[in-house]
């Protein structure tokens, strides 16, 4: 004869998704009938749907508690970019320290102004949910990697049209020329910060329209909405300025011959054939052959170098390097 088994959940709680459902199916397949003190079908989806809002609740705040550690670490970025780019754009200051690393400074704040407006476009919700697709991803990656190649090519031929040989044996020179023609090329695009500038400034000006309206839309002030209208604004000036003076085509040259004497001239040169301090560059994998340059030109800092112009001079002079004989002590 059939002999009932012992519920084994009708006095012991779940206490895992697997034992909640090993409980409904003794419940259902039992079939008891309800009764004062036995928990029946109602009771384990109950505590389910409760399991569940209690871990929807936990998300949600998690969720709001990461957000809000962003927004204040975003908010820190934004307040401490201003402060640098005000106190490094200042032509004066009290202390020497500040005087003489004020433009190092200033590209400080510039960069982390940069570092701000690109995480705070990124979490816009349009950018986000474009970015989640491959293709996208792709697309960007192909139009960046093309820009960089075009960039290193128009780079190599400014060079080669300052010193008048192959911009191989200048490769730092090279690295850093390309960046500067690929800021020239990315620029236009910066037009896009600035459309999602206006966006933020609309949702600040909602917010200051709500003050007067008695609208409770708004839960906390919009912060951000405020903040990056204004970095925005400040980057697009700088470097809108930088394109059309310190970094403009008509002084790439200049720019050119000044990286070239900071990162490849060697002015220890070994050639017993030239005099010390003649700044030469090494051609070919032989190194027989240098190339001179007979004026002594100097970079004291990042300062000098965006904003102080210097003549190139016309003519380099090739020469073959003879080294000194070995002579026994």
């Amino acid at each position: 004869m059939y002999k009932s088994k012992e519920l084994e959940f009708k006095f012991k709680k779940p206490s895992s998704k697997d034992e909640y459902l090993a409980a409904l199916y003794e419940e259902i397949s039992e079939n008891e009938k309800s009764s004062i003190g036995d928990r029946t079908l109602k009771t384990y989806v109950y505590e389910i749907l409760e399991r569940l809002r209690k871990a929807d609740l936990k998300y949600e705040r998690e969720s709001e508690q990461t957000n809000l550690h962003l927004s204040w670490s975003l908010g820190v970025l934004a307040f401490v970019a201003l402060v640098l780019i005000i106190n490094g754009s200042r032509e004066s200051h009290d202390f020497n320290w500040l005087q003489q690393n004020s433009f190092t400074i200033k590209i400080w704040g510039i960069s982390l102004a940069t570092l701000y407006i690109g995480v705070s476009i990124e979490k816009f919700s349009i950018f986000r949910n474009l970015w989640q697709f491959g293709f996208t991803k792709l697309v960007a990656s192909i139009a960046v990697s093309g820009l960089i190649i075009f960039s290193t090519g128009k780079a190599a031929g400014a060079i080669n049209s300052v010193f008048g040989v192959d911009a191989s044996a200048f490769p730092f020179t090279l690295t850093f020329t390309s960046s500067l023609f690929f800021f020239h090329y990315v620029l236009p695009f910066l037009t896009l910060v600035g459309i999602v500038a206006i966006f933020f400034a609309f949702d600040a000006i909602g917010y200051i329209k709500s003050k007067f309206s008695n609208d409770m839309s708004y839960e906390l002030p919009p912060v951000h909405s405020f903040i990056f209208p204004i970095l925005a604004t400040t980057l697009l000036v700088i470097f809108w300025g930088w394109s059309k003076s310190d970094l403009s085509e008509g002084v790439l040259p200049s720019k050119i011959y000044k990286l070239a004497h900071m990162l490849d001239f060697n002015s220890k040169n070994e050639c017993a054939n030239i005099r010390k301090g003649v700044p030469v560059v090494y051609l070919g994998p032989s190194q027989s052959t240098v190339l001179a340059d007979v004026k002594l030109t100097s970079v004291e800092n990042l300062k000098s170098f965006f904003e102080r112009e210097i003549d190139v001079p016309q003519k380099f002079y090739r020469l073959s390097c003879e080294l000194p004989e070995y002579q026994s002590e």
